[in-house]
């Protein structure tokens, strides 16, 4: 099995990663990622960065794309070396058990000439999102689909994985005001001192 993120390890967001995209998305992200030379491997960050940080963040779907607790920590060891002392990581993400909870169909985006829906189903240990693509124009018609699988990280094993990778001070919080998390929450955000 070709391991994805030997090469390449582009910052993935909520549509999956850059193969996945159509037209000018796709090439407008090749283009960029060829300019600016961007290849690195967030589990091994020493390897394009020397210096260390005030802060890391990974924001929304970057960690449940690797699907073992040994990637996981992994990366998070390689982000905590990447830390001066006592330098925060911050992690955010959506997976949370009230979105878990919500209706498996959901339009993301409905325009005139394109729409994107998802179609959800998880068990207890990874989310699939089913993604059609609809373009539906007078100038093109065609449709894509792509399955995106990510690991379910909740609050428990985020305590877990990062104890395990070294961190203290665990802080998680149900949103950006600071707020408790609990099983209503709508979003994960873990502060974590290295």
């Amino acid at each position: 099995m070709k391991d994805l993120y030997e090469e390449f390890a582009y910052d993935y967001d909520e549509f999956g990663s850059i193969e996945n995209y159509l037209g000018r998305e796709r090439s407008f992200f090749q283009q960029l990622f060829t300019e600016y030379n961007v290849e690195c491997d967030f589990r091994y960050l020493e390897r394009a960065f020397a210096e260390q940080f005030d802060a890391v963040v990974c924001l929304t779907t970057s960690l449940p794309h690797l699907h073992t607790d040994e990637d996981l920590v992994t990366a998070l060891q390689s982000m905590k070396d990447r830390l001066r002392t006592n330098g925060l990581l911050v992690l955010t993400q959506g997976t949370t058990p009230y979105t878990l909870s919500l209706p498996p169909i959901e339009v993301v985006v409905n325009r005139e000439d394109f729409s994107r829906i998802f179609v959800k189903e998880h068990d207890n240990q990874f989310q699939t999102i089913h993604v059609i693509d609809l373009y539906h124009s007078k100038e093109r018609l065609e449709s894509s689909r792509y399955d995106i699988v990510y690991k379910i990280i909740l609050d428990d094993d985020y305590r877990r994985l990062l104890s395990e990778a070294g961190f203290g001070n665990i802080q998680i919080y149900g949103d950006y005001d600071r707020s408790p998390y609990s099983e209503e929450s709508r979003r994960l955000i873990v502060v974590a001192q290295g």
